[in-house]
């Protein structure tokens, strides 16, 4: 408790073309899943998650929503402007974009340069030559082994 929480939202798609939105609440100790919520056909503006926010939060211990001081979410305008509104619900919590998100979104747009695709065809059969043949990949691993616990015994 007195290290604070982290609440994170997000939502998938399944095959069946179901959405789904899953709740995470982070503490030191690790992960708490929350709980998972079927949103197909339901509303996606930002005032409906907010509310779906708000009902994840309502149902956990006053103590705990207290102590929430981060919220984490996708980042589409949609989750900006829930964001704004959780914030003034809830003034001791900062809510923001998910930062693996970003990057994946980032990579994305990167990887659609044409030099970066040459790049990835060139390194993918290079991870297949190499894996291909079993003793330069024993001396790479090896090599990769050594040089990570030099690093850790140095820190």
């Amino acid at each position: 408790m007195k290290f604070g929480f982290v609440l994170t939202g997000d939502g998938y798609r399944s095959k069946g073309k179901k959405q789904y939105h899953n709740y995470i609440l982070i503490t030191v100790a690790g992960p708490i899943f929350l709980g998972i919520k079927d949103v197909t056909r339901e509303g996606s503006c930002a005032q409906d998650v907010f509310q779906e926010f708000v009902v994840v939060q309502n149902e956990l211990p006053d103590i705990v929503r207290q102590s929430i001081m981060i919220g984490i979410t996708d980042t589409p305008s949609v989750n900006v402007k829930a964001w704004k509104l959780l914030m003034k619900k809830y003034p001791r919590q900062v809510w923001m974009g998910c930062m693996a998100h970003e990057i994946s979104l980032f990579f994305g747009d990167v990887a659609r340069f044409p030099a970066s695709a040459r790049l990835k065809s060139l390194v993918h059969y290079l991870v297949k030559w190499v894996m291909n043949h079993s003793d330069l990949l024993a001396l790479f691993r090896s090599k990769v082994k050594a040089h990570f616990v030099e690093h850790y015994q140095a820190a």
